[in-house]
Order: structure tokens, then C-alpha cells, then sequence
């Protein structure tokens, strides 16, 4: 009977254990995936700003021009 006892307790420690590795290891994987999905995201809104810069900045480069030229030949 002691036997039967010290085994059901080194079994308990190995589930304790396994249940505690799985834990640790699901919860890296949930921050690597978060942290790939906030990458994702950061990456999709530089691309919008610069697109925005660039549509801006052709907008205004046409305008001061036009102001240049004006002066210019005033």
C-alpha cells in the first residue's frame, strides 16, 4: 500500500507539473501572438500615414509651384 501511495504521489507531481509547463508554454504563445498581431497592425498604419504624407505633400508641392511661377512673373 505504501508503494501504491508514493507512486499516486509522483504521479501528482508530474501532472502538477505538466499542467503548469502547459500553462507557461500557452501563455508565451498568446504574448508572441499578440505580439505579431500589434506588428501587423503598426506595420498597416505606417503604410497609411505614409500614403497619406505622400498624397499631402504632392498636393502641396503642386500648390507651391503654382505660387512660385505666380510671383515669379509678377
Amino acid at each position: 500500500m505504501l508503494r501504491t501511495d508514493s507512486e499516486l504521489s509522483y504521479f501528482k507531481c508530474l501532472t502538477s507539473a505538466g499542467l503548469l509547463s502547459t500553462l507557461l508554454v500557452a501563455y508565451f504563445q498568446n504574448l508572441s501572438a499578440y505580439q505579431d498581431k500589434v506588428a501587423a497592425q503598426a506595420k498597416n498604419d505606417i503604410e497609411a500615414a505614409t500614403q497619406a504624407f505622400t498624397d499631402t505633400s504632392n498636393a502641396l508641392s503642386t500648390a507651391l509651384a503654382l505660387q512660385q511661377r505666380l510671383t515669379t512673373n509678377f
